[in-house]
């Protein structure tokens, strides 16, 4: 249509849940399984792979840092990642993943995990399922609601 010039509001990204930190490999089979070692080549690809992938953030340290420090949405979307520089041929060493600890909205000094909000809707035969999963995930149920039809 010409002359509509409206502009659809953008989606809000999530922040970053986890980060973990990358150094170079220091142990002794050093160099078997790929060519790229330094911390400046870890460094260039996870920034390179941040410009493509808006929900990744590399701290911004000094360049002469032997870490690198990277924030994702999960240890899913970390291992990807992970895996694809691996695959790509870069050695390296990594921290095991921590939460991102975020302020709390009514205590400006207190820190929380962060946590997500979900709505499933499903049959009733899998609610006690769903149920036991989020049990599992220390999830807490917030509300249940039955459907008219069935749900």
């Amino acid at each position: 249509m010409q002359g509509n010039n409206e502009v659809i509001p953008t989606i809000p990204i999530d922040p970053p849940m986890l980060s973990l930190t990358l150094t170079a490999n220091d142990s002794p089979l050093k160099g078997t399984d790929g060519d790229k070692l330094s911390v400046s080549q870890i460094r260039e690809r996870v920034i390179r792979e941040s410009q493509d992938d808006v929900s990744l953030m590399v701290e911004e340290e000094a360049v002469k840092s032997i870490y690198v420090t990277v924030h994702g949405r999960g240890d899913l979307h970390l291992g990807v990642l992970l895996e694809k520089m691996r695959r790509e041929g870069f050695e390296m060493a990594v921290t095991p993943p921590k939460a991102r600890m975020i302020p709390d909205p009514d205590n400006s000094s207190r820190m929380l995990e962060p946590y997500e909000e979900v709505i499933i809707d499903v049959d009733l035969e899998y609610v006690s399922n769903i149920i036991d999963k989020l049990n599992d995930r220390k999830g807490i149920l917030l509300d249940l609601e039955e459907q008219t039809d069935g749900r």
